[in-house]
């Protein structure tokens, strides 16, 4: 993420907060799990590419890149098009019906659902206009298409959690972003949010390793 005025107020909108508050209640926080996503066409991508959301973003739940102390936490994400999101640059996909329950995840190239949990051959893609919203809920399996145009596909997926509850990455900041009952509570100055992850990082680069991810690569279902 870039910490600067414009994405503030991109996770601070109004409108945003305002559909989040009808899933989750109006004590809001948001949460330190989200990203820019910058998706640039597969041909210009070297052969040994992996890392997710450059290229194919393969099959996982939100809920699964998490840390299980925020395995009951009621949160949502919210994927927000920069860009026109269509099959050919790459639009999220899902599988319709499933996740309702947490699928065992593998630690491969990237954190991902492990084989034969979820059937792909269902998949639907699920395009949208710049500016407008996808919600996930933490156990909506999804993956992301390869990028076959020639532009870039953007976007943000910006993670949301009632107030209070674990983040599940409780080593990085998550800020108060709307509270009704306690408004003195919600941050809104961009440059206190920039230096809670300034302090965050100064920390743990000189912290034990934190594990970012609970699955090992050996597990039962990864062999």
């Amino acid at each position: 993420m870039h910490f600067g005025p414009t994405v503030f107020d991109l996770v601070t909108d109004p409108n945003i907060l305002n559909i989040v508050e009808t899933l989750i209640g109006p004590e809001i926080t948001s949460n330190p799990i989200q990203h820019v996503r910058i998706k640039p066409p597969q041909r210009n991508l070297p052969g040994d590419e992996v890392r997710a959301h450059v290229t194919v973003t393969d099959w996982h739940q939100d809920r699964g890149v998490g840390l299980p102390e925020a395995d009951q936490t009621d949160v949502v994400t919210v994927w927000v098009a920069v860009t026109d999101a269509t099959p050919e640059n790459g639009c999220l996909q899902v599988i319709p019906g499933a996740g309702e329950e947490m699928y065992p995840h593998c630690l491969k190239t990237q954190v991902a659902i492990a084989d034969g949990f979820v059937d792909v051959s269902t998949a639907v893609p699920a395009p949208v206009k710049a500016g407008g919203i996808i919600l996930l809920h933490p156990l909506t399996p999804h993956s992301s298409l390869a990028n076959n145009s020639d532009g870039y596909r953007c976007s943000f997926d910006l993670r949301y959690n009632v107030t209070g509850q674990p983040t599940g990455r409780g080593h990085f900041p998550e800020f108060v972003a709307r509270s009704r009952a306690n408004p003195a509570s919600e941050l809104r100055d961009w440059r206190e949010w920039r230096a809670l992850w300034q302090a965050a990082r100064a920390h743990l680069a000189h912290a034990p390793h934190v594990a970012q991810h609970r699955w090992p690569s050996d597990g039962p279902h990864c062999a």
